[in-house]
């Protein structure tokens, strides 16, 4: 069991750490603080960002039905649907309101209006974490986080009835999340496709019932080199499915590195430990570093100066957040779950 965490808390490291990177060399090119593509934003067939979304996915996936496949049973329960939604509300929502709470009250001190984001109404799509995914069609009150925590908070809603087909069979489960991935590719441009997220939701629990095959010499040495190949060579597969093909050897590649380096780091299970913390801030807080260096500087030592800025802006926002919101759970759990 320890090393088979170990090695999701290294694909979730290695998840955060790159999707920093990837939005850090974004908001260098847009404040103009870039030369040249920076070289964690572009692969040889597209960007790291819909790559890593992929990794985010399948691990998301992995990791619950590691974590639920013996215990989800019935609706009512300790093992019961609604047991689960509870705790998934309670891992997501309460470090999300906190964060959400503090950027809207700091926008409505830089604009002077409580309504900034338009009607009030909209606020109701940050309250179900849904404002980012949503931001696409409009503005709204979207302050923290990435789209991809309303995808997510979805999948959470669908994953008891992805466990029961995953349980009869995994064809059951995988023919249709293929026939959404397909259909998506095909006439879905954007990589926030809810069709995409599914089918690698699901290739990540089927990964982890089947995790001993996929981890196997031929599969991992067809891994290894597949990443080097989709990531310097250019494949006229298309944009999506080279990111899709370099996800899961990626995925793949990390978890048997897990496995064999399993030791402790604190490096990794720092950021394993307050990824979810990460993903919240991390666009604000790299925003801001960037933002404030426009026109201050350039070229490859200042970039690298402002990264080291913004890492450790961001380390120390995620941490102060995971103790606000742990106190926020605790009062939730004593205070209002203790009375349901």
């Amino acid at each position: 069991m320890a090393g088979r965490l170990k090695s999701y808390d290294l694909i979730r490291a290695v998840s955060a750490l790159c999707i920093v990177f990837f939005h850090f060399s974004y908001a260098l090119i847009s404040n103009g603080l870039s030369e040249g593509v920076p070289v964690f934003f572009q692969y040889a067939n597209g960007d790291f960002g819909a790559v890593f979304v992929a990794v985010f996915f399948m691990l998301s996936g992995a990791v619950l039905h590691l974590g639920w496949k013996d215990k989800l049973k019935g609706f009512n329960g300790e093992g019961g649907i609604i047991s689960f939604y509870k705790k998934r509300a309670l891992s997501i929502f309460p470090a999300f309101y906190t964060a959400w709470a503090a950027m809207y009250a700091l926008k409505v001190l830089m604009t002077k209006k409580p309504f900034w984001g338009g009607h009030p109404l909209k606020i109701l799509l940050s309250i179900v974490g849904m404002d980012g995914y949503i931001s696409f069609f409009g503005e709204d009150y979207y302050s923290v986080g990435e789209w991809f925590l309303g995808a997510l908070i979805l999948l959470y809603l669908l994953f008891p009835f992805m466990e029961i087909l995953l349980r009869k069979s995994v064809f059951a489960l995988m023919l249709p999340s293929a026939v959404l991935f397909l259909a998506s590719v095909r006439f879905i441009a954007s990589e926030a496709s809810f069709l995409l997220c599914v089918f690698y939701f699901s290739c990540g629990m089927v990964f982890e019932k089947y995790k001993k095959i996929f981890t196997g010499k031929i599969c991992m040495a067809l891994s290894f080199a597949l990443l080097p190949s989709v990531m310097f060579m250019y494949l006229p597969i298309g944009a999506r499915m080279a990111s899709t093909l370099l996800a899961f050897s990626l995925f793949v590649c990390l978890y048997g590195t897990g496995e064999i380096f399993c030791g402790n780091s604190h490096i990794r299970d720092f950021l394993s430990r307050y990824s979810y913390e990460i993903f919240l801030v991390h666009h604000v807080t790299v925003d801001l570093v960037c933002a404030k260096a426009a026109g201050k500087g350039s070229g490859s030592l200042f970039a690298f100066i402002l990264l080291c800025v913004s890492a450790a802006f961001t380390a120390m926002s995620a941490v102060v957040l995971n103790k606000l919101s742990k106190g926020l759970v605790y009062c939730i759990r004593r205070y209002i779950l203790i009375s349901l």
